[in-house]
């Protein structure tokens, strides 16, 4: 990656070359109107771009993926420096919170869940479970998007 404006708080702290990670069968031709490039590859023109005097960013390479080497940087960058968020935050403490709201709201509610098997539905099944228990009566909705023989 070749960051192409070296003042764009997203690309702070990065070094010029870092590998990453994105599908070269997809390009942008084009960008609109009030918007301009802040890094490319060799191939790829507008790699990353954002919208001039906003904090309007779009990046075609993938910063999650493990092969983006700075991914993780750009994603701290954006919601850390950018959006002010702060990094207090963790999937246990998650857990704990929504397990907590939901024993306030439910009580001991019995709750019917329509569960497909998918990971939303699958996630909302075992924080309800760790909230209600034995209340929690799930039933398997089969939507008609599964994948073959998933519903067995």
């Amino acid at each position: 990656l070749e960051i192409l404006d070296k003042e764009d708080p997203l690309f702070c702290g990065f070094r010029d070359g870092s590998r990453v990670w994105m599908s070269h069968g997809d390009t942008i031709t084009g960008l609109p109107e009030g918007f301009r490039a802040t890094a490319s590859t060799e191939r790829i023109r507008y790699a990353a771009y954002k919208a001039d005097g906003e904090k309007l960013w779009g990046v075609q390479f993938h910063p999650e993926a493990f092969h983006s080497e700075q991914g993780m940087l750009l994603l701290k960058n954006f919601a850390v420096d950018i959006c002010g968020s702060r990094q207090d935050w963790s999937a246990a403490s998650f857990v704990e919170t929504a397990v907590k709201d939901l024993k306030s709201a439910l009580g001991n509610d019995r709750v019917i869940l329509g569960l497909s098997g998918g990971v939303d539905s699958s996630v909302a099944a075992v924080l309800l479970n760790k909230a209600v228990g034995h209340n929690l009566t799930c039933i398997f909705v089969d939507h008609g998007l599964l994948r073959k023989d998933e519903y067995n």
